[in-house]
């Protein structure tokens, strides 16, 4: 809420909230060259993690036909696993890392709507709609890339 004066009167304004997915799409689309490098980043360390679950698997029912492969099914799972949550580390940290950059490269934006009274709540709507917005385009490409390879 932010309190305007105008000829001497003092008005209460707020940010509607009907607008904020307006201004959320609005932003992703002023953004888009960095908004395009984001979704792609994502798409591919995400394809990533899918590739390297969709090789074990098959990996795993390939040897699975012995006895010596189910033994070695038995004691590879951990690792796999292992392997997995590693691939699926590394696609939350470059995600996370880029959104910090994005952050930070629009410090003085987000100053300024502080400034005509966006409350933090408000801000962090507006970041975390894009977040979710490019996420979810990311998350669909990473899954046709991975299912198509």
């Amino acid at each position: 809420m932010v309190h305007i004066q105008s000829e001497g009167v003092l008005r209460k304004s707020t940010i509607k909230n009907s607008s904020m997915p307006k201004m959320i799409i609005n932003n992703v689309m002023s953004y888009m060259k960095r908004a395009c490098l984001l979704v792609f980043q994502i798409a591919l360390s995400g394809s990533l993690a899918i590739f390297t679950w969709l090789s074990i698997q098959a990996t795993r029912k390939s040897v699975d036909f012995t006895a010596l492969g189910h033994h070695i099914n038995l004691n590879s799972e951990g690792m796999s696993r292992l392997i997995i949550l590693g691939s699926v580390i590394l696609v939350v940290f470059s995600v996370m890392d880029r959104f910090v950059s994005i952050v930070l490269e629009r410090k003085k934006e987000i100053g300024i709507l502080k400034t005509v009274g966006w409350r933090d709540i408000d801000v962090a709507k507006l970041i975390l709609g894009e977040v979710f917005i490019l996420s979810l385009l990311g998350t669909v490409l990473a899954a046709i890339f991975s299912i198509g390879a």
